[in-house]
C-alpha cells in the first residue's frame, strides 16, 4: 500500500527497508499510478505498467508503477 503513505511515510519506509535488508537486496514495489482516475493523488511513475483482466465478464484496467531498486 506504498501509494498511499504520504511523504514522510514513504522515506520511513525507505528507511525500515534500508535496515531490514542487505547490500545486493532487490526490492520490488507495484502501487497505483497516477493514470488512474483524476484528482486522487499518486506517487510519481518509476516505470509504468497496466494490468488487464476481466471481472464478472468486464474487461478492467488498472495502471500501477513498477519498481525495482537494489541496495548499495
Amino acid at each position: 500500500m506504498f501509494h498511499c503513505l504520504d511523504d514522510d511515510g514513504k522515506r520511513s519506509y525507505a528507511a525500515a527497508v534500508y535496515r531490514a535488508t542487505r547490500p545486493g537486496t532487490t526490492l520490488l514495489i507495484s502501487c497505483f499510478s497516477d493514470t488512474n482516475p483524476a484528482g486522487e493523488e499518486w506517487p510519481r511513475p518509476l516505470e509504468p505498467a497496466m494490468v488487464r483482466r476481466e471481472l464478472d465478464g468486464n474487461p478492467v484496467e488498472m495502471a500501477f508503477w513498477y519498481v525495482r531498486a537494489q541496495r548499495r
